[in-house]
């Protein structure tokens, strides 16, 4: 996104794009997608959590709100997340 515009709507996936129209949470039957996260407050759905934050990155304080665990715990798989991605590309270094 440039200098943090909204993403469109049109750029969502269908089944996000309806329950925004709708205005309804995804149901928990959907809780298989891999997009699916337990925060009624963005439909349920990881793209509308993204949307509704006009693209901007969240806190993890946000995020841990958003998945319902605690903010250590997101912290922990930030930093491991990191430690793989400084891992997978060290050879690529500068």
């Amino acid at each position: 996104m440039s200098d943090m515009q909204k993403p469109n709507i049109k750029d969502l996936r269908a089944c996000s794009q309806m329950c925004l129209k709708l205005d309804v949470s995804c149901p928990k039957e959907n809780s298989d997608c891999r997009y699916w996260i337990d925060h009624e407050g963005d439909s349920n759905c990881t793209f509308v959590a993204i949307h509704n934050n006009n693209g901007n990155a969240m806190s993890l304080r946000e995020v841990s709100e958003r998945l319902g665990v605690s903010h250590v715990w997101v912290s922990q798989i930030e930093k491991n997340m990191v430690n793989k991605l400084k891992k997978q590309f060290k050879d690529y270094a500068l």
